[in-house]
């Protein structure tokens, strides 16, 4: 199984993700790969990765010469998995690692993508009311469940599926919505962030939103014109770190436009 994790600025958090995630992982007999993608951090956190990634052979870190964003992040991860099942997943702990056996089994009953379903108070009232009000609105206009999160179990299928889509500014959730196989969420309760404070403002939360409304229409357009687009416009530079891609030396899972 393939782990991805977006990472921006998740220095105090990496340490006890890490050690929780190996637990789980290891009790359940789960082979694996842990891929974190720093989306260039401007605190400690590709040191950290970097030590990870010397002291176990599974861990590879993407590290990103520039801030792309979480979307962005996650499908150059996807792009470097190689198992058949991906768990994808943020780094600030609000995510708990101990729920990914209840979404690889619920992923077994041949659903492509398994969703985290967001339950608790894991922040402010204000902020629980307008997320719950775009998503909603996003339910109805794409079909993806209201409390579906960026904390979700994919098949190879789907990872293949979203890979191929390369939209203009995508919204993972979208693309999932939109990849025309079967998926689903399960309650599973997210903590409130310990260490730090969200990257997301309102102003980026809003951004967020439209974003996703953008991207779900334009992919809604590409797949009936077949004509798809590139992820990213620009040149993306970015290093390898760790023993995982040596051991896949080979081109990525989809014709990346990007610098390794």
């Amino acid at each position: 199984m393939s782990i991805v994790l977006p990472v921006y600025r998740n220095a105090e958090t990496l340490l006890e993700l890490y050690t929780r995630l190996i637990t789980v992982l290891q009790s359940h007999q789960i082979d694996r790969e842990i891929i974190f993608v720093d989306d260039a951090s401007s605190d400690e956190s590709l040191q950290i990765l970097e030590n990870l990634a010397r002291k176990d052979a599974t861990v590879g870190v993407l590290a990103l010469t520039k801030n792309v964003g979480q979307h962005r992040a996650i499908l150059l991860g996807l792009a470097h998995a190689h198992a058949d099942i991906i768990v994808v997943m943020d780094a600030d702990l609000q995510d708990p690692p101990e729920a990914i056996p209840l979404l690889l089994s619920k992923l077994s009953e041949n659903f492509s993508a398994v969703f985290a379903g967001k339950r608790g108070h894991y922040e402010s009232v204000s902020r629980l009311i307008t997320s719950r009000i775009y998503k909603v609105i996003f339910h109805l206009l794409s079909g993806a469940p209201i409390d579906a999160g960026l904390y979700f179990a994919i098949d190879r299928r789907m990872c293949n599926r979203l890979l191929q889509m390369r939209v203009n500014r995508p919204s993972i959730i979208a693309m999932l919505a939109s990849a025309g196989l079967p998926l689903v969420s399960i309650p599973v309760e997210r903590s409130r962030r310990v260490h730090g404070t969200s990257a997301y403002t309102f102003f980026s939360r809003f951004k967020s939103g439209l974003v996703s409304f953008v991207s779900l229409l334009s992919l809604r357009v590409q797949l009936k014109l077949a004509r798809p687009v590139k992820i990213f416009h620009e040149t993306v530079e970015y290093k390898r770190i760790g023993n995982i891609f040596q051991q896949h030396p080979g081109e990525l899972n989809e014709p990346f436009n990007g610098t390794r």
